[in-house]
């Protein structure tokens, strides 16, 4: 499990689900609904504000990243480009009481980030925040309850090593001439994602 970077705040997928109820004749439920039966369901969150301590987060939003350490100068490239296929991710959550004991594990699957933001200012932090995030499925391990996995386990995080990004400048080139340089920027990225719901006998009971 690796982390995202420094993450201030996070909005879990808790399930949404579209109940749709009934009034029927001839019961007593007067002018209460008879019956309410699930719709779709949507698992959507985000992670508003976080620090980057790795490059490779950008993957998420964008599509592909290929990172190259230099060890004799001590810096890292990142060469970012777009993809039709958006990578999926997993964020997995630990409760723990006050005393450190581990309540409830979930796990979110198949996660898609619609719309992100990088931003950062001369002198300040590398930002972004991952604004909408679409997931498929979750599981817990809460034996007995619907979504239960047994595979859940609260794996060991590795955590980076590396230092926060400060933001010194940037510069726009064109036919390798660089024409304009840049003090602070904020890049919104959205991928218009289009979710589609079927009718499943995998989970939501």
């Amino acid at each position: 499990i690796r982390p995202f970077g420094v993450v201030q705040a996070a909005t879990l997928p808790d399930p949404v689900i579209d109940y749709q109820p009934f009034w029927m004749q001839g019961t007593s439920s007067a002018r209460n609904w008879y019956a309410a039966y699930k719709g779709r369901i949507a698992l959507t969150g985000s992670i508003p504000d976080i620090i980057l301590l790795d490059g490779r987060p950008l993957v998420y939003p964008i599509g592909n990243v290929t990172n190259v350490s230099s060890v004799t100068s001590g810096y890292y490239t990142h060469t970012i480009t777009e993809a039709t296929t958006l990578k999926s991710l997993a964020i997995h959550t630990t409760y723990m009481d006050s005393d450190g004991t581990i309540q409830l594990m979930r796990r979110f699957l198949g996660g898609k980030v619609n719309r992100a933001t990088l931003e950062a200012s001369e002198g300040d932090f590398l930002r972004m925040s991952l604004d909408d995030i679409s997931f498929i499925n979750y599981t817990h391990n809460q034996s007995g309850y619907t979504f239960y996995s047994a595979a859940i386990s609260n794996n060991a995080i590795v955590y980076p090593t590396t230092q926060p990004y400060l933001f010194s400048y940037g510069s726009l080139t064109l036919n390798s001439t660089v024409f304009a340089r840049i003090r602070n920027f904020r890049l919104s990225i959205s991928n218009n994602l289009e979710p589609k719901y079927y009718v499943s006998q995998s989970a939501y009971v």
